[in-house]
């Protein structure tokens, strides 16, 4: 199971714990790193628990610092990981989208029909759902011109906000380790279409 490392303000790391309490280490080590400016410690009460996939008051995706798990489904019969060259556009696309809209991604895995990822925003302005908006638009015209012509993303998605540090622990777990629930892989580490990239500092 993947296990990210937290490291501390004061330099002191420990395992996260993931679900069922387990540390146990991954096959290689994995950093997290906790965040020295902006808070990372999140308030339960800011976002409440939905249902269905709606989204929440506009100023909730622009929280600085307050990191959000997103679900993108491929339209039917889409394969994001066949095609040859559309996880490169993918990714490529995830660190623009990212870096026009003063976001930053913390972790994503692209499965053959669908796309986790965990993002929040870094700087003044910044907006997850701008970044949502520009990722799907770019990287479904340049899927499109490798050969996926027609819509690529279906129109709606999942998003979720964290609740806590051990929420986001798990959601970072969830994403790296999907694939080997999927049975893709023995190994997160395994699996070459993911990648957690650590909290911004």
């Amino acid at each position: 199971m993947f296990a990210p490392r937290m490291i501390e303000a004061d330099g002191n790391d420990r395992p996260c714990l993931m679900e069922g309490g387990s540390s146990e280490p991954p096959r290689e080590p994995f950093t997290f790193i906790i965040p020295t400016r902006g808070p990372r410690t999140m308030d339960a009460d800011t976002y409440p628990v939905r249902g269905q996939p709606h989204r929440l008051d506009r100023e909730q995706y622009r929280q600085q610092w307050r990191a959000v798990g997103f679900t993108l489904c491929a339209t039917q019969g889409r394969s994001l990981v066949s095609l040859r060259g559309a996880p490169a556009t993918i990714k490529n696309n995830l660190r623009a989208a990212a870096r026009d809209n003063g976001c930053a991604v913390i972790a994503y895995c692209i499965m053959p029909n669908h796309l986790h990822l965990l993002a929040c925003v870094v700087t003044e302005g910044g907006d997850l759902l701008d970044f949502m908006d520009h990722f799907k638009r770019r990287s479904g015209f340049e899927l499109g011109r490798l050969g996926e012509p027609g819509p690529v993303w279906q129109r709606d998605f999942w998003d979720r906000h964290m609740r806590s540090d051990e929420h986001l622990d798990e959601a970072v777990a969830y994403i790296m380790d999907n694939p080997v629930r999927a049975g893709l892989c023995e190994h997160a580490d395994d699996w070459r279409h993911s990648e957690f990239c650590g909290f911004p500092r």
